[in-house]
């Protein structure tokens, strides 16, 4: 059955390099790994993709999907679109190693094994596959074909790799930081692709909306790494123009608007990622944040909930939910929720990026009259952060607890040492004055 849409979700996790989602999709058994779409099945897809995670070929091929099916691309199997298509050998020898085979013909009689003989890296490829299949040693003959139509794909295959070779470049810019020389690639990669952006999306192949979406995708990442939401925004637009509805182009789109400022449409963009996959975890973490910001606190909590739900099935980590969904607890004076959150992210914050979670379950313990406990999650901030306001504001909490506990001296020192780590840090140096005042005449 072929769907009323260019893309199904399987085949937008595929674009999106989503190796994780396209788990879920094809382990939950929610996606038939062989439903057709424009574009053809999922692995139709897979073999114009560049760049594409290893994990990918072989989640679909463990799943059940027939690497000999002949999709709605000219009955071309996976492998012809791979041969034509995809510069890169890997999805190749992976579809061949899984029993593609060779000498299918396509709709036109063509076999993949001659668009294979035309390829730039023929010689190498015969070495790559001569473990799984018995390749002629010749040039794979075309004798009694359209000469024409030979000369037409060898054109094709020469234009379209050259677009792909600036996506590499491209890719490699991105990769290294370099998010300007990024963009200038990828735009000269859909300057020499075949087909050229037209009025009309119906006279665009779904091969090539494909690949103008993923370059316009990652055009727009490079720009919000940048911090150029506004371009950013336009791009991951444009990615809706070829395909539209697709769920992680909202979900870009909402992270723009969010960062222009605009929440509701933050939200709007978000809601609609989740109608086409509403196991987006991604989408339902940012858009609980977008909650978070509008002080939604328990809207956002649902959503938050939602995502460690999904990422606990995935086998993913999910710390960062659990931090947000705490301060969301936090900003209700849900502190039982809020201190059971703050444990797991810190039995699950291997890296030390949440130190935060010390800091802010200390503050609930401080007011709950805890200093013992308040004073421990201080003392881990002070410890583990290399940031000199982080640790002066532990410095400045801990002080207050010390001082309430009776211990006047430490909190002499931690005050102190909080402004020696942040001259400019006011809550310090006005707490010192406060605790001169009273003890200064008693503390020896």
């Amino acid at each position: 059955m072929i769907i009323n849409n260019v893309m199904t979700p399987l085949q937008q996790a595929i674009i999106h390099n989503n190796a994780s989602m396209v788990k879920l999709l094809v382990e939950s058994g929610t996606q038939d790994v062989n439903e057709q779409s424009e574009a053809g099945t999922a692995l139709h897809v897979l073999a114009i993709m560049p760049n594409i995670d290893p994990q990918i070929p072989e989640l679909l091929i463990a799943n059940g999907a027939d690497v000999n099916s002949t999709g709605s691309l000219d009955g071309d199997t996976p492998l012809h679109t791979a041969a034509i298509c995809n510069p890169f050998t890997s999805v190749i020898a992976a579809l061949i190693k899984n029993g593609a085979d060779v000498n299918i013909p396509n709709g036109a009689g063509y076999t993949a094994l001659e668009y294979l003989g035309i390829r730039r890296d023929w010689k190498r490829l015969q070495q790559e596959l001569a473990p799984y299949i018995q390749i002629p040693s010749s040039t794979v003959p075309w004798q009694g074909k359209n000469a024409g139509k030979k000369k037409q794909i060898e054109k094709f295959m020469r234009d379209r790799w050259e677009a792909l070779d600036h996506f590499t470049k491209g890719y490699t810019y991105a990769q290294t930081g370099c998010y300007a020389e990024s963009i200038k690639e990828y735009a000269k990669g859909l300057r020499h692709y075949p087909y050229k952006k037209r009025d009309s999306i119906g006279s665009i192949p779904a091969s090539a909306r494909v690949f103008f979406a993923d370059i316009h995708n990652n055009i727009g990442a490079s720009y919000a790494k940048m911090g150029q939401w506004r371009s950013a925004l336009e791009e991951y637009e444009k990615v809706l123009f070829y395909l539209p509805s697709d769920p992680e182009a909202l979900n870009n789109i909402g992270a723009c608007y969010e960062k222009l400022g605009d929440m509701e449409k933050s939200i709007t963009s978000r809601l609609e990622a989740l109608i086409g996959n509403p196991d987006y975890a991604e989408a339902r973490a940012n858009l609980g944040n977008s909650y978070m910001l509008k002080k939604e606190f328990e809207a956002a909590i649902v959503e938050y909930t939602h995502a460690i739900n999904i990422w606990q099935k995935n086998g993913r980590g999910y710390t960062y939910a659990y931090f947000q969904r705490a301060v969301c607890y936090n900003n209700l004076n849900m502190f039982r929720e809020a201190i059971a959150d703050y444990d797991l992210v810190k039995q699950y914050d291997f890296e030390n990026k949440y130190i935060i979670a010390y800091q802010n379950q200390g503050s609930i313990y401080a007011l709950q009259g805890d200093h013992a406990r308040a004073i421990d999650d201080f003392s881990q901030v002070i410890n583990k952060t290399k940031n000199n306001h982080e640790k002066a504001m532990a410095y400045n909490s801990r002080a207050i607890s010390f001082a309430v506990s009776g211990n006047v001296r430490q909190a002499f020192e931690d005050f102190s040492m909080a402004i020696k780590l942040c001259p400019d840090y006011d809550e310090p140096v006005y707490n010192l004055e406060v605790l001169k005042r009273k003890y200064i005449g008693r503390m020896f």
